[in-house]
C-alpha cells in the first residue's frame, strides 16, 4: 500500500463510525442490509459522480482507497451493539431466537 493510500485509509477509518451511525439512524434499510450500507458509503467516498464501474474497480477498490466492506460491517455491528435505536428487524429477530434457544438448552 502506498504512503498516499495508507494515509487515505487511516483518514477513512477515522470517519467511518460517525458516518455509519448517521446512516443507520436515518435509513432503516441500511440497518439490515450490509451491501446497501456499503453502497451508500462508497457513493459518498467517490469524488466523481459519473465514474464508470471499471474505473471504480481499478482506481478505487483495488487500490485500497475505499473503506472495505468488512470494516463497514464490523462498524455497523459495533454501533448496533452500543446504540439500540440503530438496530434493524433482523437484529431483533436474531436475538429473540437466541434467547429462545438459550432457554431450551437450560431446560435440558
Amino acid at each position: 500500500m502506498s504512503k498516499k493510500t495508507k494515509s487515505l485509509y487511516v483518514h477513512h477509518l477515522g470517519k467511518i463510525k460517525p458516518l455509519v451511525k448517521s446512516i443507520l439512524e436515518k435509513d432503516k434499510k441500511a440497518r439490515d442490509n450490509d451491501n446497501y450500507l456499503t453502497a451508500i458509503i462508497w457513493r459518498k467516498q467517490i469524488r466523481y459522480p459519473h465514474i464508470n464501474i471499471h474505473n471504480f474497480l481499478d482506481n478505487y477498490l483495488s487500490q485500497g482507497e475505499m473503506i472495505s466492506s468488512e470494516s463497514i460491517r464490523r462498524c455497523r455491528q459495533k454501533i448496533q451493539e452500543e446504540f439500540p435505536h440503530t438496530r434493524g428487524i433482523k437484529y431483533l429477530e436474531r436475538h429473540k431466537e437466541y434467547e429462545l434457544v438459550t432457554k431450551e438448552i437450560h431446560k435440558v
